[in-house]
C-alpha cells in the first residue's frame, strides 16, 4: 500500500477524506499533502524515504471537533506515522486544525 492509500484509508473513515484539494459541498472534510525526502544514504543511493504529510480538517465554525481531531491524531500514528505536531489554523471562515507528521519506508532496490 503506498503513503496516499495509507493516508485515505486511514483518514476516510473519519471523515471524507482527500489528497490535495476538495471542491465537493460537506462540511466537514480532510486533506492532505505530502513530500518526500531520501535518507540514510550508501552508495549515492537513500535507504528510506521520508514522508512528511501536513493533514488538514477542515469543519463549521460552531462544530466541537475535538473527538474528531483525537481520532485523526490516533489513525495517523496507527499506520505508522510519528505522533503528529498541531497548529490550529482557524479563523472567521471556519475551523482549519493541521497535523503534520513523518513516515519513513524502505527504497526497494531496483
Amino acid at each position: 500500500m503506498n503513503i496516499d492509500q495509507k493516508l485515505k484509508s486511514a483518514l476516510d473513515v473519519i471523515a471524507p477524506a482527500f489528497s490535495g484539494e476538495y471542491t465537493g459541498e460537506a462540511d466537514t472534510y480532510v486533506v492532505y499533502t505530502y513530500a518526500s525526502m531520501g535518507a540514510y544514504f550508501r552508495d549515492n543511493r537513500p535507504a528510506y524515504e521520508v514522508y512528511a504529510a501536513d493533514v488538514c480538517l477542515f469543519c463549521p465554525g460552531g462544530k466541537n471537533s475535538l473527538d474528531i481531531r483525537k481520532k485523526m491524531k490516533d489513525a495517523l500514528t496507527l499506520i505508522g506515522f510519528t505522533w503528529p505536531s498541531y497548529t490550529d489554523m482557524s479563523d472567521d471562515s471556519g475551523q482549519r486544525h493541521v497535523f503534520s507528521c513523518e513516515i519513513a519506508a524502505p527504497v526497494e532496490d531496483e
